[in-house]
């Protein structure tokens, strides 16, 4: 059976990323409905910017970073749990394998044995008082005194059978309770010691990835002298043109990079609980459908 086994191959299946970033709705491109030429160009325009009193929170910059800092942490909360989940979903099955190991370790057969040995000699013992006693009784008359003593030592020798049979399943119950409870204790630990590790490995992978904070937001200067609070008066600005195409296909390109290394990631590990080996090879079987369902995102038809 190990032969058979180890003989077996893994089948190497690919994935179609840039389909699976298509069905993605923040990848997606709006299309156009103000810009009659495909690049982000702002014509030349003057502005009147009318005068601007003094805001009564003067920290409206730094409140809206903390709220773009926080959106940003929710955002890798979400996936560092679901990397979380996906690595534990094998814990059922090793909580089972490890059950079965633990108890071989007791041996409860061999506890169910011994105490049949016990309880086969005690029984043993008792029946052969028990014919002492009616082998007596046969050869007297029921109406005789001594038949009647016999007769009340043999309700006493069953009641004391009864007796000492419930005081051996008792310490049978309680011997396996206490097997059982040890049992329970050791598989809790090696449960938090499984989780604690799954956990470090999510953090390191968590760590390896870039700082969404330093790439969508600007560095917060701090101003070397304290802020005046001060009226801005009325002022015409001439802007001029600006193309703005490159920079924002920069920022998409940025934002493909990092939700195709978070795609791939988690293709491994969808790929390692199925059996299979992602391969990047034409000839692996295309299993783009299976892991779009198993994720939740219907294909289109």
């Amino acid at each position: 059976m190990l032969g058979a086994c180890q003989s077996r191959r893994v089948e190497s299946v690919s994935i179609d990323f840039g389909r699976v970033m298509a069905l993605l709705p923040a990848l997606t491109p709006a299309k156009p409905s103000t810009f009659t030429s495909p690049t982000l160009q702002v014509p030349t325009a003057t502005v009147y910017l009318p005068p601007i009193a003094v805001p009564a929170p003067p920290d409206t910059l730094h409140q809206r970073r903390e709220q773009a800092g926080t959106a940003i942490q929710k955002q890798r909360d979400a996936v560092r749990e679901r990397l979380l989940q996906m690595r534990l979903e094998p814990l059922l099955a090793l909580e089972q394998r490890w059950r079965a190991e633990l108890q071989a370790e007791y041996n409860l057969s061999a506890i169910h044995a011994d105490w049949s040995e016990q309880w086969r000699e005690a029984f043993e013992q008792h029946g052969r008082q028990r014919f002492t006693l009616l082998a007596d009784m046969a050869r007297l008359s029921p109406e005789s005194e001594r038949f009647q003593l016999l007769q009340q030592q043999l309700s006493d020798l069953d009641a004391r059978w009864q007796q000492q049979e419930q005081t051996l399943r008792t310490q049978l119950e309680t011997r396996l309770q206490r097997v059982e409870q040890e049992i329970e204790v050791r598989l809790r630990a090696r449960r938090r010691d499984f989780i604690r590790q799954m956990e470090q490995e999510v953090d390191q992978l968590m760590r390896q990835q870039p700082d969404l904070s330093a790439l969508y937001l600007p560095a917060q200067q701090q101003p070397s002298a304290p802020a005046e609070k001060m009226a801005i008066p009325a002022v015409s600005i001439r802007l001029q043109s600006i193309d703005l195409s490159q920079k924002a296909e920069h920022h998409r390109q940025l934002i493909r990079q990092q939700t195709e290394r978070i795609l791939r990631q988690i293709a491994n590990e969808w790929a390692q609980r199925r059996g299979y080996r992602l391969s990047d090879s034409p000839r692996a079987r295309n299993a783009t459908d299976e892991f779009l369902q198993d994720c939740g995102v219907a294909p289109p038809r």
